[in-house]
């Protein structure tokens, strides 16, 4: 059974730095709370990159687990589409989907679908986790490019 989470991020940057920030899962990973190390394993030109990924993770606030996992992402439309497909622990089947929006003046809506089969109380449990995460990764991602701003400025 599916379960879906919707987010929507607004970011200061051009579509351009921001959907190269998705599509790159290494700069994505930077970002991310909980990923330690994505390597890239496999790559099919133009659009489809597979990752192995690292992460550490605390559940409960004191129990350290490091998933590790293979994340293929796909350049669906340039600089509008983006999906992400991972098979994580427990059997849980992971695709988000990234909608970008240029809002004009420097502005960037990315929308995410969040999609997660698998057992439901578990689901319910890793959606959580994901939008937690996902949260402090665009947070991340907007830092990141206002530093790049800046640096870019001077």
């Amino acid at each position: 059974m599916a379960q879906i989470l919707m987010l929507s991020h607004t970011l200061n940057g051009t579509i351009g730095q921001v959907y190269d920030c998705l599509l790159d899962f290494q700069k994505f990973g930077k970002c991310h709370p909980f990923m330690r190390d994505t390597t890239v394993i496999k790559v099919n030109p133009p659009n489809w990159i597979e990752y192995a990924v690292k992460e550490e993770i605390l559940l409960l606030g004191f129990l350290k687990i490091r998933p590790e996992y293979r994340a293929e992402v796909t350049a669906v439309a340039q600089d509008k589409q983006i999906k992400y497909f991972s098979k994580a622990k427990g059997g849980i089947v992971l695709t988000i989907h990234f909608l970008l929006l240029d809002q004009g003046n420097g502005v960037v809506q990315v929308n995410e679908n969040i999609e997660v089969k698998g057992n439901p109380l578990l689901n319910k449990y890793f959606l959580n986790i994901l939008r937690k995460a996902h949260l402090k990764t665009f947070e991340n991602i907007q830092t990141m490019l206002l530093v790049n701003r800046k640096a870019d400025v001077k």
